[in-house]
């Protein structure tokens, strides 16, 4: 009974801290132009939930937030203005008609990419310590050199969305909830484990890179 409980406890804190982190996120991207320093502050909590690490989740996240700023709020405007503009060409290019199809598949290819970025780049913020350029480079390669991953990524991000979009379009208005109370939290937090997944395998290849040119 007692180990019952002790599993209800953390089950319970556990809930209540996504509820709290989903607050938190959704208050600190109010401005908008925040948007990416919440999620990299978002990220960087849940992955250290992930890592077991006990610390109240409010100290992390605005830990995460001012510390990661102004990378992520400069690389979070760059992904909303080229996200801006794909959508804008896209609109016109479907304005123009199918002589135009060859143009609308090179648009649904760099929104496909901005896709990968938008999942990869906050956590890879939180994780490693890079330059603007650094990190965008690095994104790219660790998001194709583990494309097993991403796609799974992707399906957990999107997937759920697109479901109820298309197929169960009866409970859209629960999902918003869901998604304003503690969705946007917990679907972090899952995508967090594979992300220390794919982080843990990035770094003992690069520790067995760095013994080969020993």
């Amino acid at each position: 009974m007692l180990k019952y409980d002790n599993h209800f406890n953390r089950t319970m804190t556990k809930v209540f801290d996504f509820l709290l982190l989903n607050v938190l996120f959704l208050i600190s991207s109010l401005p908008i132009f925040t948007i990416g320093a919440a999620l990299t502050a978002l990220y960087g909590t849940c992955l250290q939930m992930v890592d077991k690490n006990e610390s109240s989740v409010t100290k992390l996240y605005w830990q995460m937030f001012k510390k990661n700023f102004k990378q992520s709020t400069i690389i979070g405007g760059l992904l909303v203005g080229l996200l801006a503009i794909l959508l804008v060409d896209l609109k016109l290019v479907v304005g123009f008609g199918t002589g135009y199809k060859i143009l609308g598949i090179g648009i649904c290819a760099f929104l496909l990419l901005w896709c990968v970025y938008f999942l990869y780049v906050f956590p890879m913020i939180a994780t490693f310590e890079n330059t603007v350029v650094e990190v965008l480079k690095n994104t790219f390669f660790v998001a194709i050199g583990y494309l097993p991953y991403t796609i799974l990524i992707a399906f957990l991000t999107f997937g759920p969305l697109l479901i109820v979009l298309n197929w169960v379009p009866k409970v859209f208005n629960f999902s918003i909830y869901f998604y304003l109370f503690i969705g946007i939290a917990l679907t972090v937090y899952i995508n967090s484990k594979i992300f220390t997944l794919v982080f843990t395998k990035l770094l003992q290849a690069k520790g067995r890179l760095s013994k080969q040119t020993e």
